[in-house]
């Protein structure tokens, strides 16, 4: 019973987990983070009876307590997954209508859903860049480095402006008369610069996290907590 209220363990352990919760998702924090710190959870069998008194459980309160406490403990599927689906959706809409409009089963498409995939592709970024922000405390992955990120960032950054450069020098061509009729290219140019320049700067962010991870490790460790038991009743 992954709720129950009974729960046997050290002290010493227990505060090193360092728990914050104060409602009823109390008992899911404390197994969830002794999972991840390593413990041993064994459930030792109890006589459950009946209690007296009001249960103080609110269905919608408590759950979405519960709801916010797991979303948070996994931040790629509060994140990650999200955004990697929403930018590739955006992305693929950008490239099938950057060279023009397309009719797919009778439906014509055109510019205006480039904005869309531009709002999806940006959104998208956005949602990776926290994913990496929330589970880069603990451990960087293991191919992210600062040059890296500087590069794919300089890329994309690149390539929009030389978008928007064609654009220009169509226009100076045109020795400025009429309308620009560039709305394709200038929304995917756009679009490229602001998630290059968000992965430049987020790059810069995530290697600071880094360097503040490292100056804050402990020099002495304590004693591993796998040799720690929790008993769930």
């Amino acid at each position: 019973d992954t709720h129950s209220g009974f729960r046997a363990f050290r002290r010493d352990a227990y505060e090193r987990l360092d728990l914050r919760t104060t409602g009823m998702e109390f008992a899911s924090e404390l197994l969830i983070a002794a999972a991840r710190a390593g413990w041993r959870i064994a459930e030792v069998p109890i006589a459950y009876r009946a209690r007296g008194g009001e249960s103080k459980l609110r269905t919608f309160r408590d759950g979405w307590r519960h709801l916010r406490l797991l979303l948070l403990y996994s931040p790629r599927h509060l994140f990650t997954l999200p955004g990697l689906v929403t930018s590739l959706l955006g992305l693929v809409i950008l490239l099938a209508l950057v060279g023009g409009p397309l009719t797919i089963f009778g439906r014509f498409f055109d510019f205006h859903f480039m904005f869309v995939g531009s709002v999806l592709a940006s959104l998208g970024a956005q949602l990776l860049t926290l994913g990496l922000f929330a589970t880069s405390w603990g451990r960087l992955p293991r191919w992210f480095t600062l040059e890296r990120g500087l590069a794919a960032g300089g890329l994309l950054l690149a390539i929009g402006l030389a978008a928007n450069l064609v654009i220009l020098s169509h226009w100076l061509r045109e020795g400025f008369a009429g309308p620009l009729e560039a709305v394709r290219l200038a929304i995917f140019a756009l679009t490229a610069m602001v998630v290059g320049a968000q992965i430049l700067f987020s790059s810069f962010y995530l290697d600071l996290l880094r360097v503040t991870r490292d100056e804050a490790r402990p020099t002495i460790h304590a004693d591993p907590v796998a040799d720690d038991d929790v008993h769930a009743g």
